[in-house]
C-alpha cells in the first residue's frame, strides 16, 4: 500500500475514538464506495469527503460499524452453537433411549429365545417319551389282538365240542327218559296186577332207624320190606340220588345176620 495508507493506519492506532466535529446524524451521508476508497488508500485528490468528516472520523465510524457486525455475528454464532448443542444433546438422548430400547428388546428377545428353546427341548423330550409309550402300547395291543384271536379260536372249538356233547347228552337224556317212562308204566301195570300191596309213605323228617320204625308203627305201618327187584326199582324211582332212607332190614338179634322186620331172613343175590 502507499504512504497515505501508512499515515492513516498510524492515526487509527493512536487517535482518539472521537474527534471534535464528529457527527452520526444521517443528514451527513457518505457513500460506501467513498469510505472504502479512502480506507484502502485508493482515494485521489479528486475524491472529496462529504460534510465536515475527516479521514480519521470515517475510519472510527467503520470500526464502530464493524464491531457491531462482529457482535451480531458472535451472537449468531453463539445462538447457532447453542442450537447445535441442543440438537447434539437431543440426538445423544435419543440415541441413548434408542440404544436402551434396543438393548431391552435384545434382552427380551434373548430371554424369549431361551424360553422357547427350553420349551422346545421339553416338548421334544415329552414327544419322544410319548412316542416310546405309543410304540409299547402298539406292541401290547398287537400281542393282545393275537391272544384274543387265539382265545376266540379256542372258544369256538370248545363251543363246538360242547354243542356236540350237549347234543349227545340231550339224546341220552331223551333215551333215559323214555326208559324211565317205560319202567314207570311197567311198575304201574305190576302194581295194578297186585304185585305190590299196601301203600308207601316217604317222610321228610330225619330220624334214627329205631325212631323211624316206631314212627311207622304209630301210623299203623312198618319200615318197607323189599324182596323183589321190581319193587326196589319202583321205590328207587321216588328217591333222589343224594337222599338216604331207612328200610325194614336189621341185625339187632344177631350181629351180621340181616333180617326183615317181619323176621324173614335176607336172601342173597
Amino acid at each position: 500500500m502507499g504512504t497515505g495508507e501508512s499515515s492513516v493506519s498510524g492515526q487509527r492506532r493512536t487517535g482518539p475514538l472521537t474527534e471534535p466535529g464528529f457527527s452520526q446524524e444521517k443528514g451527513d451521508e457518505t457513500t460506501t464506495s467513498q469510505i472504502f476508497a479512502f480506507v484502502t488508500g485508493r482515494a485521489t485528490e479528486a475524491d472529496s469527503l462529504p460534510g465536515n468528516f475527516s479521514g480519521l472520523q470515517y475510519i472510527i465510524l467503520m470500526d464502530i460499524r464493524g464491531c457491531g457486525c462482529l457482535v451480531l455475528m458472535a451472537i449468531a454464532m453463539c445462538f447457532t452453537l447453542l442450537v447445535c448443542a441442543v440438537l447434539v444433546v437431543f440426538i445423544i438422548l435419543q440415541h441413548t433411549s434408542i440404544t436402551a430400547e434396543r438393548e431391552s428388546q435384545s434382552k427380551n428377545y434373548k430371554e424369549t429365545v431361551q424360553v422357547f428353546n427350553q420349551m422346545n427341548s421339553i416338548l421334544q423330550g415329552t414327544n419322544s417319551h410319548l412316542m416310546a409309550e405309543n410304540n409299547q402300547l402298539q406292541e401290547r395291543f398287537s400281542n393282545l389282538s393275537d391272544e384274543l384271536y387265539k382265545a376266540v379260536q379256542v372258544f369256538n372249538q370248545t363251543n363246538s365240542i360242547l354243542q356236540g356233547t350237549n347234543s349227545h347228552l340231550m339224546t341220552e337224556n331223551t333215551q333215559l327218559q323214555e326208559i324211565f317212562n317205560d319202567l314207570s308204566d311197567e311198575l304201574k301195570k305190576a302194581y295194578q296186577k297186585g304185585w305190590f300191596s299196601g301203600r308207601f309213605f316217604l317222610s321228610n323228617v330225619s330220624k334214627s332207624w329205631s325212631e323211624s320204625r316206631q314212627y311207622c308203627k304209630d301210623q299203623g305201618g312198618d319200615l318197607v320190606i323189599i324182596k323183589t327187584e321190581i319193587k326196589q326199582n319202583y321205590l328207587t324211582s321216588y328217591i333222589s340220588g343224594n337222599e338216604k332212607v331207612w328200610i325194614g332190614l336189621f341185625d339187632i338179634v344177631q350181629e351180621g345176620k340181616m333180617e326183615w322186620v317181619d323176621n324173614s331172613p335176607l336172601k342173597q343175590g
